[in-house]
């Protein structure tokens, strides 16, 4: 065995067995042998520690993490989970996803965050951890925990492509501070149709063609901005869910701050 990080052969499997035997885990059954392996060996060779990945059209579920008793606090299983997390964001993985009901404060510490056991089944329902996890009815005592990642072959959304190829035939392309005031000035007018759909505030609001229209112009700004400054914004949405998300299932609120009514006069 090569000393170092690298993916697993099947001549590697019957060590990896043995390494999450000895750590207490349970050992991929045969139908599972398919799934990948990262590891790491040291420099005899010997296997020192190795992560299981479930990888799925947009999201992965990792697993069988395990480092040899005598090679913990060396950062390996960190070093494992960085590069399985490179290799899979190069594929257009999205989503890291993980169980764990006694290692969540380590999965946070690499940039995890607890999400509802909802969102791993739903993302990725027949990945043979799930099932498994199913079958078994264990999936209502489990923690699921998720980390966004920064995709390098990502879909790019239809109306931001749509944006950019306008821009770029008509000769339109400005940077992104200037697309920044651009937005600005569209939400003003927005903001403007409102006032003038209710009268200044003295009538119901009723949205007609006008605020239809200034809509439309936020939201071609917007993509136009995403698109100046190289965001994504089918990636950022689903970052921001999934933070959105975390934050309700700690507090209720979405919000990063809670205002209290005790905290004003």
């Amino acid at each position: 065995m090569n000393p170092g990080v690298r993916l697993a052969g099947g001549q590697d499997m019957p060590a990896i067995a043995a390494l999450l035997t000895a750590c207490g885990l349970e050992t991929p059954s045969p139908a599972q042998t398919a799934r990948r392996f990262w590891l790491h060996a040291d420099e005899h060779g010997e296997l020192t520690a190795c992560l299981g990945c479930e990888a799925g059209h947009r999201a992965a579920l990792l697993r069988s993490l395990a480092v040899r008793v005598d090679c913990r606090g060396r950062g390996l299983a960190r070093g494992l989970i960085e590069t399985a997390l490179a290799a899979l964001s190069s594929e257009g993985v999205e989503r890291a996803l993980c169980f764990s009901t006694d290692a969540g404060t380590f999965w946070q510490s690499v940039g995890f965050v607890e999400v509802p056991v909802g969102d791993v089944v739903a993302a990725l329902p027949d990945a043979p951890q799930v099932r498994d996890y199913a079958a078994r009815g264990m999936l209502p005592e489990e923690v699921a925990y998720c980390r966004g990642l920064a995709t390098t072959a990502l879909d790019e959304a239809r109306g931001q492509r749509l944006v950019r190829d306008f821009i770029a035939r008509h000769a339109l392309t400005a940077p992104p501070e200037a697309r920044l005031l651009d937005l600005i000035s569209e939400v003003g007018e927005l903001a403007k149709t409102s006032l003038k759909a209710t009268a200044y505030g003295r009538t119901s609001f009723v949205p007609d063609d006008a605020w239809r229209d200034e809509i439309g112009d936020v939201y071609f700004s917007l993509l136009a901005l995403a698109s100046a400054s190289g965001v994504d914004l089918d990636h950022v949405l689903g970052a921001t869910l999934l933070k959105y998300r975390s934050r309700h299932a700690r507090s209720g609120e979405i919000g990063s701050t809670q205002i209290r009514g005790d905290d004003h006069d």
